[in-house]
């Protein structure tokens, strides 16, 4: 065919010869021409036949598979067999740069790629130009290329080569026959691979289309997954700051950071190997409902195990294969470990690890370790890898806060027991100032009598700093213990107005005492505990008047109520200061005293609610301050 011909399909014609008038037959000398041309027909018939089913057959195949390579391999197949070609090929043009033809399927499933450019070869010069192509001896075109012959070891003579058009006429691909068995490709053959071409195209183009929504589809759902595990991280993370928060010791927060790592990446057992004042403490979490508990002998010797190694190297590892972990350490052999994996129901075994360091600010403090990935038979990712490595990221810093409470909670235990000892250091002195008074007192003495008392009263000072010694103690431990017995209160009274008078003199405080009874009867109360209630309330009162003022203690049994006893302490300071009242009574508030503790009060207050009486305050600013109590007189032990 001429190139650029149109290709007529030739009328097929069965001519009838008339009857001779005798009744004979007048095809008689022509009967075997006659019945050549029959069988010739027939023949042909039967090939149209043939190619109308294939031609069925192949748009049958091109509706029912939309499988790329499969409907090229087919189409190959068919057309050499409806052409009675020796091979068939199919070119697709490179979407990627739309210059060039390539083909990766041919005749008998043999796979070859064949690249071509645009206008290089009769297959490209079809692409290029658009325009079918037909030769009888390929060789002798000098368009050609032998090359490919050489390359495929195929001897090419014949060629039918045709563009495969789309819809809007745009070559999408060239389908060529090659070396049609019975002579030459004919008109015919241009017809059907016409037809073949026509369908094809818009076959591909429609796989083509439909490999594209599948990719894009694809594309779609890798983003949704990737944007709901971005979601699941972040949800991760935010439950695990809630959580470690809460958490009040380091133990703590590695137990919740160990559950979140093993539920993000579910694994047989989750380690954390923390930092310790005398080397590595080594945690395992083998099962939620078992908690996180450290290893027994706490402080470990694991400078050989795979957590130590990344800890000091400060470098992610992550493995899928036993032969390369026990290669580099004797994690496999480690007893904690097979332990940890029989509590988990696993033989103990090491599949797979993922580990990675833990550090803030230049401090190396430990590593996180995940053995056994479960629910993925590849074992661990790098998807795990970079998962576990933010959970790390907020390890680090919940393990540095958490350390961070447990040294301030241990800096406040210490000013705690600094404070107490002070206040108990400071409540000694008027004992012991008493003690040491009458001491010296009693050296120039001459009265037997006189020494006696002394003796007495030196007696009962040092019981009372047996007592407060054991109040105070008992205050810290909140215990409630009174010895009740009846008491004469003016007497009481009498003997701690002169300690304290002697305790003021002694150390020359411009400080007054003075005492008013409207009630010096009996009271049962427990009488060591009392003292210590006004000698707190005259401290109390002394601290706040450095200068000098005057403290007084009233006594009258109560108006509204004859079985309760009212007693008021006056001062004459500066008032109690608005930012304390609220807190006044409780633990360690103080206010500008130099001495103060901020136990006093609070001790008063507990000494008044342990005999079942109430106190209570006024004050005013520049104009001092009453402390009222009231206490049953007839109260039993």
């Amino acid at each position: 065919m001429a190139e650029g011909s149109t290709a007529q399909v030739r009328p097929f014609v069965l001519s009838t010869v008339p009857d001779r008038p005798d009744g004979g037959d007048a095809s008689r000398p022509g009967t075997d021409e006659h019945e050549a041309q029959l069988a010739l027909l027939t023949a042909e018939l039967d090939r149209e036949r043939r190619r109308v089913a294939i031609i069925q057959e192949i748009n049958t195949a091109l509706g029912s598979t939309l499988n790329y390579h499969r409907l090229l391999a087919l189409i190959a197949d068919k057309t050499s067999e409806i052409l009675g070609a020796e091979r068939s090929t199919i070119f697709e043009v490179d979407e990627a740069n739309g210059e060039e033809i390539f083909s990766r399927v041919a005749h008998g499933g043999e796979i070859q790629e064949i690249r071509l450019r645009f206008g290089e070869g009769v297959a490209g010069w079809v692409a290029k130009t658009g325009h079918p192509v037909n030769l009888k001896d390929a060789y002798r075109d000098g368009r050609f290329r032998a090359d490919v012959d050489q390359r495929t070891g195929f001897r090419t003579t014949s060629m039918l080569c045709w563009p495969l058009k789309n819809p809007r006429k745009k070559v999408v691909g060239v389908i060529q026959a090659l070396n049609k068995r019975d002579g030459y490709f004919t008109l015919d053959d241009e017809h059907m691979i016409a037809s073949i071409a026509s369908q094809a195209a818009v076959s591909l183009e429609s796989s083509r289309l439909y490999v594209s929504v599948v990719g894009k589809n694809l594309e779609l759902m890798d983003t949704q997954q990737a944007l709901r595990r971005r979601v699941a991280e972040i949800d991760l993370l935010y439950r695990l700051e809630q959580d470690v928060n809460q958490a009040t010791s380091i133990e703590a927060v590695v137990n919740l950071l160990l559950l979140r790592a093993k539920e993000a990446i579910p694994s047989a057992i989750a380690t954390a190997l923390i930092s310790d004042t005398e080397g590595y403490r080594l945690f395992t979490c083998p099962n939620p409902q078992f908690g996180c508990q450290p290893y027994a002998g706490e402080v470990l010797a694991v400078a050989r195990s795979l957590a130590a190694q990344v800890a000091e190297r400060e470098e992610p590892f992550r493995s899928n294969q036993l032969d390369v972990l026990l290669d580099t350490h004797d994690l496999a052999r480690d007893t904690h470990l097979g332990a940890a994996l029989a509590a988990a129901g696993e033989e103990a075994e090491v599949r797979s690890a993922l580990c990675v360091p833990l550090s803030s600010g230049g401090e190396r403090f430990g590593a996180l370790e995940l053995i056994n990935r479960r629910e993925s038979p590849e074992g661990f990712s790098e998807e795990d890898l970079k998962l576990l490595s933010v959970i790390a990221g907020q390890a680090e810093s919940a393990i540095v806060l958490a350390r961070q409470r447990v040294e301030a909670q241990v800096a406040d235990r210490l000013a705690a027991i600094g404070r107490a000892l002070a206040t108990v250091l400071h409540d000694l002195k008027t004992p012991m100032t008493v003690i040491s008074g009458y001491s010296q007192l009693m050296v120039d003495e001459d009265s037997r009598d006189e020494r006696k008392s002394m003796a007495d009263l030196i007696k009962r000072q040092s019981q009372a700093l047996k007592s407060m010694t054991q109040e105070i103690l008992a205050f810290a431990r909140g215990e409630a213990n009174l010895l009740i017995r009846k008491v004469h209160l003016g007497t009481l009274l009498t003997e701690v107005k002169n300690e304290l008078k002697l305790d003021y003199e002694t150390r020359g405080d411009p400080f007054e005492v003075d005492l008013e009874l409207g009630y010096d009867g009996l009271i049962r109360l427990d009488d060591q505990k009392f003292r210590r209630l006004v000698v707190n309330l005259a401290k109390n009162a002394r601290e706040a008047m450095p200068k000098g003022g005057r403290f007084t203690i009233r006594t009258a049994e109560a108006t509204d109520d004859p079985s309760s006893l009212d007693l008021w302490f006056i001062d004459t300071g500066p008032g109690i200061p608005e930012a304390i009242r609220s807190t006044l009574f409780d633990s360690f508030v103080t206010h500008g005293k130099r001495h103060g503790t901020g136990l006093g009060l609070a001790i008063v207050k507990k000494i008044v609610e342990q005999h079942g009486g109430t106190i209570g305050y006024e004050s005013e600013a520049g104009r001092g301050t009453v402390f009222h109590v009231r206490l049953p007189k007839n109260l039993t032990a």
